[in-house]
């Protein structure tokens, strides 16, 4: 069984909402529940899917070498207290949990990085599609760190 693994450290936590270049730009947390629940526009979505799409085809290698149907795997590395991050006057905040903390978000709102890893494969054309015929299995698994700069997305594609 064959497998790569395709890092990327201190991932971004919000993308901008607009690509307007006149005006500031507001941006919003990276979560699948914004989109779930049609809080984006159907503008506001595509600049943020197209910025996790850049971001994610950035770290790709040149050739993935595998052969089909590949199961991924994203591990989502991020401190307890995630949901607590926030963006405020252009910078992000993050304070560590104490030590009673109890977490209050969703991993599977992360997914989205995995359909956007997937819709990247498929436009930097690692894969003709990501129909079931070349993606037979995604799933997301959670790991604690303890420091906010320790964050990372790690996908493991498996053949």
């Amino acid at each position: 069984m064959a497998s790569i693994v395709i890092t990327y450290d201190e991932f971004p936590t919000h993308a901008p909402k607009t690509n307007n270049k006149k005006a500031p730009n507001k941006y919003i947390k990276i979560n699948g529940q914004s989109i779930y629940n049609s809080n984006l526009n159907r503008f506001a979505r595509n600049n943020v899917m197209r910025f996790m799409h850049d971001y994610l085809i950035s770290g790709l290698p040149r050739k993935l070498g595998m052969t089909f149907p590949i199961e991924i795997e994203l591990i989502f590395y991020a401190p307890i207290n995630y949901g607590t991050v926030r963006r405020f006057k252009g910078e992000i905040r993050w304070i560590p949990p104490k030590s009673n903390y109890k977490s209050n978000w969703d991993i599977d709102n992360q997914q989205i990085w995995g359909k956007a890893f997937n819709d990247a494969l498929q436009i930097s054309k690692k894969i003709p599609n990501d129909s079931v015929s070349f993606i037979s299995s995604v799933k997301t698994r959670y790991v604690e760190v303890k420091d906010f700069n320790e964050r990372k997305l790690e996908f493991k594609l498996i053949n």
